[in-house]
């Protein structure tokens, strides 16, 4: 009689796990992978990742979207604890107040401190920063001390975007387990990542993608060697059910897939 394969050897046999860990401080692959960040965090953020992916104006959007129909089921009209883990341009939280999401305080967390200037100068300069009761800023990597080493006390909302894919499976799983840790009862946590598709040579077919993208927006050759070098060494792309996984364990009540298209996902988790 043939034994059924288990589950977990049938995908590492046709899909096997991504390897890619995060760069080090203080290594040269950290200096260049920040050099990366800081050519593409700007004001021009969505034009630029938008020759990456077909849906990058849409990423923000359904960030945004997905965080208020939780926060209007589980907290409605409540002014919010907010932390923005890798914080980037400051996009999530714009959408945000966009949205009418009322924010007491903001904390911001990057990488490198340039970053988060980056992102105090977009939010003030749109004026969002008047529409919010307090801010903190905090430097912090999730390769090298945990979340509370660089952020105090309880949120009501964290979210992250565009930063998980960064980090080894032993690095996300273990924020995710900080991040419920100082979250509030019924707390929320959102987070946009990139996602494993389920096709032959996944990653290669991923860098394809991405190739043909490049190749309708027309960017330059500079960009493309970058963007592809970038991903290649720098993004770890994790199933939909590792990520599911991990915050049950860390102990949330409620997980669910509020965004998926291609690499791009969304997920949305209750304390």
């Amino acid at each position: 009689m043939r034994m059924k394969m288990a589950d977990s050897e049938l995908a590492e046999r046709f899909f096997p796990r991504d390897t890619t860990h995060g760069p080090i401080p203080g290594t040269s692959e950290y200096a260049e992978f920040i050099d990366d960040q800081k050519t593409i965090i700007n004001a021009d953020y969505l034009r630029s990742v938008s020759k990456l992916s077909p849906v990058a104006h849409e990423i923000f959007n359904e960030v945004g979207q997905g965080a208020f129909g939780i926060i209007s089921a589980v907290m409605p009209d409540k002014p919010l604890r907010v932390l923005d883990i890798c914080c980037g341009a400051g996009l999530a939280i714009e959408a945000l107040v966009n949205l009418g999401v009322p924010i007491e305080s903001l904390t911001l967390t990057e990488q490198d401190p340039s970053l988060i200037e980056t992102a105090v100068s977009y939010l003030g300069g749109k004026g969002y920063l008047a529409k919010i009761g307090s801010l903190k800023t905090a430097i912090f990597d999730p390769n090298t001390c945990r979340l509370s080493e660089r952020t105090a006390g309880e949120f009501d909302l964290v979210i992250s975007c565009n930063a998980f894919q960064h980090f080894s499976c032993e690095h996300q799983a273990r924020l995710i387990e900080e991040i419920y840790a100082q979250l509030s009862s019924h707390g929320i946590f959102v987070m946009q990542t990139h996602l494993k598709v389920l096709t032959p040579n996944w990653r290669n077919s991923i860098i394809e993608h991405m190739k043909q993208q490049m190749e309708v927006m027309q960017a330059d050759e500079a960009f493309v060697a970058r963007a592809i070098r970038h991903t290649t060494r720098f993004h770890n792309f994790v199933p939909t059910a590792d990520l599911f996984e991990w915050c049950r364990l860390a102990g949330f009540s409620v997980v669910e897939c509020l965004f998926r298209r291609h690499i791009i996902g969304v997920i949305g988790a209750i304390k």
